[in-house]
């Protein structure tokens, strides 16, 4: 009786169950929110290849999306990414 009532129903009893692909994530965007932070100096100017003092003068002139968070530097790496984009 129990495959009379599959059959009856139109399923395949071998049949294996279908999975939703995964959404893709964009390139340009991090996975995890966690993951796009950057924090402190050395962290954000290593990420954008320049020194310190150099971070130091584009965040004095505001040239870079840096905030502060305690006594340190803190980014977003897609921020950077656009804002660096857009001096080029």
């Amino acid at each position: 009786m129990g495959g009379e009532a599959v059959a009856a129903l139109g399923t395949d009893s071998n049949a294996t169950p279908q999975m939703p692909a995964p959404l893709p994530t964009p390139p340009h965007e991090p996975e995890r929110p966690a993951d796009d932070i950057l924090i402190g100096a050395p962290a954000i100017a290593a990420f954008i290849g320049v020194s310190k003092k150099r971070l130091y003068y584009y965040v004095s002139k505001k040239r870079l999306p840096v905030g502060k968070f305690g006594k340190n530097l803190i980014a977003s790496k897609a921020k950077l990414r656009r804002a660096i984009r857009d001096l080029v």
